[in-house]
């Protein structure tokens, strides 16, 4: 988003997925803060396995990056990118169990964005990197292409 806002000439199109953008609405911040173990019993495994990887490798980061989440106002950011027309789409886990659905539908009404619940058996927070393939055909769906990785 901050990329978008401040470099918004250089984008075609926008896609988020299952991500917060409205510090009003950050209620996982709250969440965290009272019960960090039940939060992260709510990951899936390999979202816990990279949490703890990161948490052994790269601590400080990992807190820079959390502090930042928890404490930063995306507004002005939304206000650009909306200012900017950028298309720009929300897609989300019919199955998160870390994020509410309607902090989605907040964060794609104030950015002007579609948004589209993809659907499935494992359709959770990771469901990008779990299943790529039905990434790629929801972003079919909008009539956007996933790059794939350059040949080495």
């Amino acid at each position: 988003m901050g990329l978008v806002a401040r470099r918004p000439d250089q984008v075609v199109e926008c896609v988020f997925g299952d991500t917060l953008g409205v510090r009003q609405r950050f209620g996982l911040a709250a969440e965290a803060m009272r019960n960090p173990l039940g939060i992260l019993a709510m990951a899936t495994p390999p979202a816990a396995t990279a949490f703890f990887d990161s948490l052994i490798t790269h601590p400080a980061q990992l807190a820079a990056g959390a502090l930042w989440g928890f404490a930063s106002d995306r507004e002005p950011d939304i206000d650009r990118v909306v200012g900017a027309e950028i298309p720009c789409h929300v897609l989300w886990a019919n199955h998160d169990t870390l994020l509410a659905r309607s902090d989605g539908e907040e964060f794609a009404r104030r950015l002007h964005a579609t948004f589209t619940v993809a659907s499935g058996p494992r359709v959770d927070h990771d469901w990008m990197f779990d299943d790529p393939q039905l990434f790629a055909e929801h972003l079919r769906r909008l009539g956007l292409q996933a790059l794939s990785a350059s040949p080495r």
